[in-house]
């Protein structure tokens, strides 16, 4: 395994060997079977059992029938999930781990993986991850001193916001309620840039 430390600490690249990538598909596959016995197990622990809704979960058909290339209904979903996860091991961090509303399949990958490439929480993760966007683009080797200076300083005041953020803190509670997060969120953004700062000096940057 190579992992390749970028300017954006959020866009460490994972390159496998044949043989670590073989193993993230077979723990790929137990992770789809424990889903699926799961889920039948739910059914069974009804009253009645379901035995209908546990029969789509045990089918023995998507387990063993093999097609004309030898390839289960099971093994041909572990190698689409694969192939998502290889792509996402090289490149940046996009879910809950950055405050988006969507699971991380980088983090995911890693975590199977038994490795991790960022250690901070997700709410000063995401002011890493807007310091290195630019336009809407989130960029990978953009100067590490350029987001370093994006994070000093404190958050936006209430006053600082734009019309259209002023008029959506309006209807839950105005600036009352945005002052009472603010100490909080100049707490997270002075980590962001602690944090950054170390990993700049710890990788050479």
């Amino acid at each position: 395994m190579i992992i390749k430390y970028n300017q954006n600490p959020l866009w460490s690249e994972v390159t496998l060997s044949e043989s670590e990538s073989k193993e993230l598909w077979y723990k790929l596959k137990i992770d789809d079977l424990m889903e699926l016995l799961s889920n039948a197990e739910h059914y069974v622990d009804q009253v009645p059992p379901n035995t209908e809704k546990v029969k789509l979960y045990v089918e023995s058909g998507y387990y063993y029938d093999e097609d004309k290339d030898g390839k289960t209904k099971i093994d041909k979903r572990i190698d689409s999930i694969h192939a998502s996860f290889i792509e996402a091991l090289v490149d940046h961090h996009i879910g809950d781990c950055v405050c988006y509303p969507c699971s991380c399949t980088k983090c995911w990958a890693e975590h199977l993986l038994g490795i991790e490439t960022i250690d901070i929480g997700k709410h000063s993760a995401n002011y890493i991850l807007e310091a290195f966007t630019v336009d809407g683009v989130v960029l990978k080797d953009m100067p590490i001193n350029q987001a370093l200076d994006k994070l000093q300083g404190e958050s936006l005041s209430y006053d600082e916001l734009s019309e259209e953020n002023r008029q959506k803190w309006e209807k839950s509670g105005g600036r009352e309620a945005f002052d009472y997060h603010t100490p909080r969120w100049n707490n997270e953004k002075k980590y962001a840039y602690e944090w950054l700062l170390n990993y700049k000096q710890k990788h050479g940057f």
